[in-house]
């Protein structure tokens, strides 16, 4: 009988075991496209007189390896962009609000970095709540 419960306990704990690994690959994972150097093009959402502020290139720059999980950031404009000059560790997540709509976050030091960033053609987009008077940074490659 001992030798049977020790079986049966053995197996429900193997089983609850491998049951905790998560099976979800789209969280904590690196998006290649980030791969490079990103330079800060626009900034929109900041400047009540104006639809957006166009930045010199190095002014802010986000340097992604995405082989290392590594950011490198030169930042000259501390009042615009949260992420002082520094060296980061990040990844990023893919996230379903509902069945039709995907959308991606990034983490840079397990901080969410805005709500959600997209890339199009050369163009890297971080939207920190745009739609409730927050603010977009459009970075160039």
């Amino acid at each position: 009988m001992k030798t049977i419960l020790k079986v049966a306990f053995s197996t429900i704990f193997i089983f609850a075991l491998l049951s905790c690994q998560d099976d979800d690959d789209s969280n904590n994972i690196v998006d290649k496209e980030l791969n490079g150097v990103w330079n800060l093009d626009k900034t929109y959402g900041f400047y009540p007189n104006s639809a957006f502020i166009q930045h010199k290139k190095g002014e802010v720059v986000w340097e992604f390896n995405t082989s290392i999980k590594k950011l490198k950031v030169v930042n000259n404009l501390a009042e615009i962009v949260d992420v002082s000059s520094g060296n980061y560790m990040f990844y990023t997540s893919k996230e379903k609000l509902n069945e039709n709509i995907e959308y991606k976050t990034l983490y840079i030091d397990n901080k969410k970095e805005g709500d959600f960033y997209k890339i199009q053609g050369d163009s890297l987009i971080v939207d920190y709540e745009s739609n409730l008077d927050g603010h977009i940074l459009v970075f160039k490659k």
